[in-house]
């Protein structure tokens, strides 16, 4: 999801659930409705962010499974290269 349409759903959001929106920050101007719907936004893409770096998209025990089949397929295609030398 790119930046623009995150702010795009906020805004969405935003026009909405006026009526509730109105009652969290108070009957203002727009532009101030605009504000804090970017503010909002900006704190969910932070959250985002941080949750993404502190969970790995690939589990420890998988990247390690993953590491040892490409040791063993390594080791033999070259026992196979050495068997077809031999001949």
């Amino acid at each position: 999801m790119n930046y623009c349409s995150t702010f795009m759903n906020c805004i969405v959001i935003g026009i909405v659930n006026k009526s509730e929106f109105e009652k969290l920050i108070g009957a203002t101007d727009p532009l101030f409705q605009a504000l804090v719907l970017a503010a909002i936004e900006h704190i969910l893409l932070l959250i985002k962010y941080i949750v993404g770096a502190a969970i790995p998209d690939c589990p420890y025990w998988v990247s390690k499974e993953l590491r040892k089949y490409a040791f063993l397929e390594g080791k033999s295609a070259k026992i196979h290269e050495d068997s077809q030398n031999t001949f």
